[in-house]
């Protein structure tokens, strides 16, 4: 996959997502969506009912349209292969 270039904003939000073992906050994820760079960086969207993996812009959205349907989100993450990940030790 080739280098992307990543804000530092957005750089400061992945790393702080790797200190917390790739949970993101709503703020993250909206930091994520408004930056060119990272908003289609896929994310995984647990919920009361099972998953899903959708574009960081388009995440809000989901999130609010699976709460009206009245099930629960528990968390946002990035996944397992998302290429934060790669070089951290584990």
């Amino acid at each position: 996959m080739p280098a992307t270039f990543v804000t530092i904003g957005t750089r400061a939000v992945l790393n702080k997502a790797v200190t917390q073992y790739g949970f993101l906050s709503g703020q993250d994820v909206a930091e994520l969506a408004a930056d060119d760079s990272t908003r289609l960086r896929q994310l995984l969207v647990r919920c009361q009912e099972g998953r899903f993996v959708a574009a960081a812009q388009d995440v809000a959205d989901l999130v609010r349209a699976v709460e009206v349907g009245g099930w629960h989100v528990r968390d946002v993450s990035l996944l397992a292969s998302d290429p934060i990940w790669q070089g951290v030790r584990r």
